[in-house]
C-alpha cells in the first residue's frame, strides 16, 4: 500500500507541472482568452477546441452551414455537437 501511495505522490508532481503549463499556455493564447467568454467553456476545454481545430481557415473552404458552424459541422468533428442541421 505504501508503494501505491508513493506513486501517487510522485503522479502528483508531475500532474501539478502540467497544470502549471496548461494555465500559462491558456493565458497566452487570445483564442482561448475568446472562447472562455463563451458560456460553459473554461480554460481546459478552450485549449482543447483550439488543438482540435487548429487553424480555424483551414476550415474556410468547407463553405459555412448551420449556425455559423462548418458545413458537416466542426462540433460533431470533435464530437461536441448536440443539434445537427441539415441544409
Amino acid at each position: 500500500m505504501a508503494d501505491r501511495l508513493e506513486v501517487i505522490d510522485a503522479l502528483k508532481v508531475v500532474i501539478d507541472r502540467l497544470d502549471d503549463a496548461l494555465a500559462q499556455a491558456a493565458k497566452a493564447d487570445p483564442r482561448v482568452k475568446a472562447l472562455t467568454t463563451l458560456l460553459g467553456i473554461g480554460p481546459l476545454t478552450a485549449l482543447v477546441i483550439v488543438a482540435e481545430i487548429g487553424d480555424i481557415r483551414r476550415w474556410l473552404r468547407f463553405g459555412l452551414g448551420c449556425w455559423g458552424s462548418v458545413m458537416g459541422g466542426t462540433g460533431a468533428w470533435v464530437g461536441a455537437e448536440l443539434l445537427v442541421c441539415q441544409v
